[in-house]
């Protein structure tokens, strides 16, 4: 009997944390530390953007209103560091912070962060480039550059979905049915919700509104799916 209450009691906290994780904050900044590279946040904001280096060259989607962080591999120590190069004014200058690596592995890089915010009296929808660079500090020529282009959704344009128009989201997004819609049956309607960037490595299967078993809720709405129901599909 003790072992199962242990068990149950294991099971509530996961899931309790996987809900924070897939829900996110809706608060501008990120979480502290959220970035999936770095062990140092527990709560991450998913539905931000934390663009990495895996990033470089494509295109990233942000849903209006939310913040986003360029968070990239940097080791002072090495006289290089990262620092914008060129940026759409139209979003002005970041907000830049440094996480320290391993203290216990002297010349561990850490990560330089670059942090917007897309809540402006502008019109900031629509795409925006950013240049990074690395070099030396004193100015001297870049030893490499990233670039990201960042895609600003209004996810307010068009929020309802399904119902009996059988309205659908964008590519970025998916639509949230609530539980009680039981994935739009009988003309019900969900909300067009950005798809999550990045999901906690928790099992806490769900069945998704495709009918297809996903590890959990966060990783059937990146997939572009609602969870349906707790557990596997019964198929």
């Amino acid at each position: 009997m003790r072992i199962q209450t242990f068990l149950a009691v294991v099971a509530l906290s996961t899931l309790s944390v996987a809900s924070v994780a897939c829900t996110g904050d809706t608060s501008d900044e990120p979480a502290a530390g959220g970035d999936p590279t770095t062990a140092d946040g527990a709560a991450e904001e998913v539905k931000a953007a934390v663009i990495d280096e895996s990033s470089n060259g494509k295109t990233v989607s942000v849903t209006l209103g939310r913040s986003f962080t360029i968070a990239l591999s940097d080791n002072a120590s090495t006289g290089y560091v990262w620092s914008v190069k060129s940026v759409d004014k139209t979003i002005g200058a970041p907000k830049e912070s440094n996480i320290p690596g391993d203290v216990h592995r002297p010349g561990a890089p850490g990560l330089k962060k670059f942090t917007w915010s897309t809540k402006s009296p502008l019109n900031l929808v629509g795409k925006h480039v950013i240049v990074l660079q690395h070099a030396r500090a004193f100015g001297s020529s870049p030893v490499s550059l990233f670039t990201v282009t960042v895609d600003i959704k209004d996810l307010a344009a068009n929020p309802i979905c399904g119902g009996l128009l059988g309205r659908t989201c964008g590519a970025d997004t998916y639509c949230d049915y609530p539980a009680a819609a039981s994935c739009g049956a009988g003309d019900q309607t969900g909300k067009c919700e950005a798809k999550p960037q990045f999901c906690p490595a928790v099992i806490i299967p769900v069945c998704g509104c495709d009918g297809k078993t996903y590890n959990n809720s966060c990783e059937a709405n990146r997939s572009g799916a609602s969870a349906h129901t707790a557990g596997a599909c019964a198929h």
